[in-house]
């Protein structure tokens, strides 16, 4: 990915255009409060190991707006990513594999909040 976008808090890439084009866009809305917009179309099935660390536990919720995907992580347990449809985890750590169709555009929000901003807002 490139970045195409670099401001204060924000962030945005594009997808490398051999495997498809869109973008991936960042937003630190505050500290332990940040929104990531996807929106993007690859040319073939992908499946891609993936990880994401975060210094404190946090909360995610992703809403799919159009397309479908899917992450399942190392204990198998799956999570589908379906249009018009919520998901809600909390992790520290996470560690799986990721699935995409090729040749569909998939468009997703999600909203990561920090432990420290669940437990200030007492959610």
């Amino acid at each position: 990915m490139s970045s195409l976008h670099a401001a204060p808090g924000r962030s945005r890439y594009s997808i490398d255009a051999d495997l498809g084009e869109g973008h991936h866009e960042q937003m630190m809305l505050a500290p332990g409060l940040q929104l990531l917009h996807s929106h993007f179309r690859l040319h073939a099935p992908t499946h891609e190991v993936h990880e994401i660390h975060h210094p404190a536990p946090a909360l995610m919720m992703v809403w799919t707006l159009q397309g479908h995907a899917r992450t399942r992580d190392v204990d198998g347990e799956r999570f589908e990513f379906l249009p018009g449809h919520g998901t809600v985890a909390t992790f520290t750590r996470a560690q799986g594999e990721r699935e995409v169709a090729g040749g569909q555009w998939v468009r997703q929000l999600r909203l990561v909040v920090s432990e420290p901003v669940v437990i200030a807002y007492g959610l």
